[in-house]
């Protein structure tokens, strides 16, 4: 996956910032 601004929330489901969905 994309290398996220924090990769920590990255492993927790999207859902908490949406920003995968």
């Amino acid at each position: 996956p994309p290398a996220a601004p924090n990769e920590t929330e990255d492993k927790r489901p999207a859902l908490k910032k949406g920003k995968k969905s």
